[in-house]
């Protein structure tokens, strides 16, 4: 899709998110996660080896957190594009992602021994080498037992170089490449921390003792621990409405908004708001609304819809008092109930103005409603 001087692709995801931006004055682009491994093999590569051939960059790569269908495809990205001063895909100029190594402030870049109970509790936890494939179904065939800092850090790439520490509120509020201004939304140091220290109070529910080292078992037990382990293949469902259904929104708007997600690794998932010549871009990865509502404009020009349209994530307050023109949804509608059909009856009956939804698959609750974003084409 181009909306005046942006580009923007949702590469299919399945039920996570792949967004690639590209600003066509600036010549920037930003990548915000990578979805599963399958988004990466079947899509992203080859739109990004074109990229590299043309000798054109990855800008910005924002990991917004934990979950493997935002990392896994960034961390097969990582490892086939190997080392970042000279890759085998494309270049990568900067990082941003919050782990385990910048939150707790270790370097965990030696080999420091473990006890053996401590070594067996840690691998117990790291994250397990489980994926989706292109129909939802478990694939094992993943086989990266690597985190995520590892192969940024191994692979010597700029990480985090914009902020002291961490990619939070109270590091750094806003970034500026020229004419683009990102503001940081979320997290704050309170959430991350909060993050740590819950994984650390589960470590030591089976290891009561541990130390803390350097060892990037830490890494992979941080990552492993926030990876939801879901039982893939009960959760898939090709989900199908009736007419009557469908086109009941008026009914479905109206209903109770969903308890708010709580879950500690959605509410540290790094949130930004673009600002670029005269429009406004939200990108609030899996943060729920309420958690980044009181730092956002009355306008946004373009919202991604939160946790691939979750009721628990976005609530009918701020559907019905933000001006939107447009509302990015990534997700093939196969799993959770997202989106949620009472999101979608508040965006069609209660918006202030007409804003259009924007979707990377064609699924059977939107059968009349949005365009696919090859569709879209709007010169300013």
């Amino acid at each position: 899709m181009k909306i005046g001087n942006i580009e923007i692709v949702m590469f299919p995801a399945g039920s996570g998110d792949c967004i690639l931006l590209h600003f066509i004055k600036e010549h920037f682009r930003i990548l915000i996660d990578g979805g599963y491994v399958y988004t990466f093999n079947n899509y992203l590569k080859t739109y990004l080896e074109r990229l590299g051939k043309m000798g054109e960059s990855i800008d910005l790569l924002i990991v917004t957190h934990i979950d493997r269908d935002h990392i896994n495809g960034i961390k097969k990205f990582l490892k086939v594009n190997g080392d970042a001063k000279h890759p085998n895909i494309i270049f990568v100029k900067e990082i941003w992602f919050n782990g385990f190594q910048n939150i707790s402030g270790i370097k965990c870049d030696a080999c420091e021994e473990i006890p053996f109970v401590e070594k067996c509790v840690l691998e117990n936890m790291a994250a397990q080498s489980i994926d989706q494939d292109e129909n939802g179904l478990k694939d094992i065939s993943f086989g990266d037992a690597e985190s995520l800092v590892e192969l940024i850090v191994n692979n010597g790439y700029d990480w985090n170089t914009s902020f002291n520490k961490m990619v939070s509120r109270n590091d750094t509020l806003e970034v500026v490449y020229g004419d683009i201004n990102i503001s940081i939304l979320n997290p704050s140091e309170k959430e991350l921390n909060n993050l740590t220290q819950e994984w650390i109070d589960e470590l030591k529910k089976s290891s009561r003792d541990v130390i803390i080292s350097n060892n990037h078992l830490f890494d992979r037990a941080f990552e492993g621990c926030w990876i939801y382990d879901e039982n893939i293949e009960n959760n898939y469902c090709n989900i199908s409405f009736s007419e009557e259904e469908i086109f009941s929104w008026r009914e479905k708007a109206e209903l109770d908004d969903d308890i708010p997600d709580d879950t500690i690794q959605n509410l540290s998932s790094i949130a930004v708001l673009i600002k670029n010549e005269k429009k406004t871009l939200l990108f609030p990865g899996d943060c729920p609304m309420y958690q980044i509502k009181k730092y956002l404009p009355d306008k946004i020009d373009i919202v991604k819809l939160p946790h691939h349209g979750s009721g628990k994530s976005i609530d009918k307050e701020f559907i019905r008092t933000k001006k939107v023109d447009y509302y990015l949804l990534s997700t093939d509608g196969k799993r959770y109930g997202h989106p949620s059909e009472k999101v979608i009856g508040n965006i069609v009956c209660n918006s202030l103005g007409n804003p259009l939804i924007i979707k990377n698959y064609e699924i059977p609750l939107l059968a009349n409603i949005g365009k696919m974003e090859d569709e879209v084409i709007v010169d300013e």
